[in-house]
Order: C-alpha cells, then structure tokens, then sequence
C-alpha cells in the first residue's frame, strides 16, 4: 500500500505526522515496523485511511482518530495514529474481521461485512452511523440498526457516504439512507429537515444495481440495471445532471 498528499494527520501511513507527501510512500506494517502487505482494498475519508486484509478481511485504519474513525477504539480523546492499527468491534473489542468494503465520507467511515451487515466509526452529529443516537462511534465499529432501529440492517451488498450521510443497496435492489439531509442527499422527496439516525428505505427509486458518492460533497449516484443513471442531494454546481446548477434535488432525478 502507497499514500501521498497531506500527511499532518498521520493518513500517509509513515511513522509521522509533520509532513506531507509529494510522491507515493509505502505504508508501514502493524506497531511502525515492516511494511503493510496482504491488503486487497483501501479507502481515505477525511484525513484518515484504512485497508482490507485479503486472506480474513481484518481491517485496519491510520490517520486522524479524533471522532474515532480509525476504529480502533482509543475513546473520545484519542490522537492521530502514523501506522496501521487494527480495527476492533465496539460492542466485545474483538478484532474485526470479514470487512468487504470500506466508505469513508467526511469524518465517519462505514463498512460492510460478508455477511451483508453494515458497521460505522466517528462523527455522528447526523445520525450518520445509523445506531439511534447522535454520539460519535469511537470505542470502535458500531453495527447499524433496522429500519425503525428494530433489529439490524441486513442484506446489503454496497455501501457509499457522502460528507454525513450514509446510503446501502439491499440485494433486493432497495436503497436505505441514514444522516443529515440539509440538500436533500437521502433522496426522501425532500431538502432539509428530519436526519433520520436509523435507515429509511428510499422508495422513490428501486431497482437500483449500484451507488456512488460525490467525493465529500452532499450528493449521491445510483444506476439501474437498464443503464439508467439518477442523482439527488446538492446540486449547486450541476452536479445533479438535470439542466440546472443551482437547484438541490431531494427526490432521484
């Protein structure tokens, strides 16, 4: 695994957090020494990285830690990490294993289990991470609730993150959405008000076969299986696709 760019935070994965990185460096192994290897996906969020092992899906997160999304559950308090750390479970601190995907939106990240269950780490003024509450998740991976938040959310197959919402595809081809929706990124049909803090089934479209993100702005992507494409969420810079680059669009367009 290389990194490059801003390193101030500990993201690069090399033993510092002073300097950035103005060409790719190897990322170091586990407690700084060695370097990271076995690793089939990797994903940054805001200031923060983390890396799927190929053999078991162990996780592993480095960078800013101060919401907790490295997932390393250091608490409330907990400083930048400059090497890999293994992520753990908040709710028996056993190691995480069997991740499939990793999304990182601005200060969160979720990530999604083989067993098509969804778990999430950091900020959740929003609701983001999809447990009921508003307490940032930083005493490691929370598993997000049902819709309701009645049982767990199961059955998913892709996970995506805009800056503080979150968005999952069942297998059904049904997407549910939790977290803030000040420019109508949950696709409800509406722009503003309720942040649900547990997953909402988005009805207005279905049968999607895949999600995307804008990066770490507030809009979503989704296609169809007939090619079909749809956008929601912020839409000041035409990024909405729908002729305008003012309007927000609460409802898939």
């Amino acid at each position: 695994v290389y990194c490059w760019g801003q390193g101030t935070s500990g993201q690069i994965g090399d033993n510092q957090s002073s300097s950035d990185r103005t060409s790719p460096v190897q990322v170091v192994g586990v407690g700084g020494s060695g370097t990271l290897t076995g690793i089939r996906d990797v994903t940054c969020g805001d200031s923060v990285t983390h890396a799927i092992k190929e053999s078991d899906g162990t996780l592993y997160g480095w960078g800013k830690n101060y919401y907790g999304m490295v997932g390393n559950g250091a608490g409330a308090t907990a400083s930048s990490v400059t090497s890999p750390v293994v992520a753990i479970f908040a709710s028996d601190d056993s190691v995480v294993t069997g991740i499939t995907q990793i999304n990182g939106g601005g200060d969160h990240v979720m990530f999604l289990k083989s067993d098509g269950t969804v778990y999430g780490a950091g900020y959740n003024a929003y609701g983001q991470i999809g447990n009921a509450t508003s307490s940032d998740a930083h005493d490691g991976l929370v598993q997000v609730l049902g819709v309701g938040g009645s049982g767990n959310l199961t059955g998913i197959t892709q996970i995506s993150t805009c800056d503080s919402t979150s968005l999952a595809l069942k297998n059904d081809g049904t997407m549910y959405v939790w977290g803030n929706n000040v420019d109508g990124q949950n696709g409800l049909g509406t722009v503003g008000g309720t942040n649900p803090s547990t997953p909402v089934a988005i009805t207005l479209l279905t049968g999607v076969d895949t999600i995307a993100r804008g990066a770490r702005a507030q809009h979503f992507i989704s296609t169809k299986s007939d090619g079909s494409v749809f956008c929601w969420g912020q839409g000041n810079s035409g990024q909405i696709g729908d002729g305008t680059n003012t309007a927000d669009q609460g409802t898939p367009t």
